[in-house]
């Protein structure tokens, strides 16, 4: 019978646990390699290329771009004094936002069907959570459109035998 020492002593014996972690395996070795790259991409400069028969390859331009992107967007998370220098005001500036399409005194907010002396009269007077503009559908809209995933995200599997699969 093949044990789990059998399948996997060569790693156990090769991988130590780091001190800081109460486990490690094969997927964060690979996790972690992967990082290592891509910092090493990022960190340095664009792949020269050498022009095929003597005209520069038409989509070059365009990756260059796209590359520098990156390396933009991975600067600006290493920028540690930049982010200090901001503070909480980004985050404070979305939940504003977030606030202010869907402030606690909504119909639709649950928080307030939590509080106490609410009788089921006053609360048949309120227009329903659809009729008003304090819902949570117009907050998840919100953060959809700026790129923050909220309670599902929208996936496209294309199959090997190129049928398109939609997934919320």
């Amino acid at each position: 019978m093949l044990t789990a020492k059998d399948a996997c002593g060569g790693w156990e014996r090769r991988v130590e646990i780091p001190a800081d972690r109460s486990r490690y395996g094969t997927i964060d070795e690979v996790s972690e390699a992967n990082e290592r790259i891509l910092r090493d991409i990022l960190s340095g400069p664009y792949p020269a290329t050498s022009p095929k028969d003597g005209l520069p390859d038409p989509t070059e331009a365009i990756d260059v771009q796209n590359f520098e992107k990156l390396q933009d967007a991975y600067n600006a998370c290493l920028n540690e004094t930049a982010i200090e220098e901001l503070g909480p005001a980004p985050l404070l500036s979305l939940l504003e936002q977030v606030i202010a399409k869907y402030p606690v005194e909504s119909a639709c907010n649950p928080m307030k069907f939590q509080a106490t002396g609410i009788d089921s009269a006053s609360m048949t007077k309120e227009p329903h959570c659809s009729d008003t503009n304090g819902s949570l559908t117009e907050v998840i809209q919100y953060l959809q459109s700026i790129g923050v995933g909220a309670l599902f995200s929208l996936v496209v599997t294309v199959f090997p035998d190129t049928r398109v699969a939609l997934i919320l």
